[in-house]
């Protein structure tokens, strides 16, 4: 399980990053910045919140997997 966590957590941190660059990107365009800057400032932002969505998600998606293990585990133990 320690396994599927990191990759569920890693698959969650870029999934936010694109969202990011996206965001980013299209604010950046939108107040009038060049294609050049609002792509590096998208990159940017894409590339720290990746990093950072790993830091933070790991611990996230872990609880919530124990969570529902947990329930689970309380379901099939009421139906016995």
């Amino acid at each position: 399980m320690h396994r599927g966590t990191r990759r569920l957590a890693k698959s969650t941190a870029a999934y936010a990053a694109c969202v990011s660059f996206a965001v980013v990107y299209l604010l950046a365009t939108w107040v009038g910045s060049t294609g050049t800057t609002a792509l590096t400032r998208g990159s940017i932002a894409a590339v720290f919140v990746y990093f950072l969505g790993r830091l933070l998600f790991y611990p996230l998606v872990d609880t919530v997997l124990a969570a529902v293990a947990d329930a689970e585990q309380e379901r099939q133990e009421a139906e016995e």
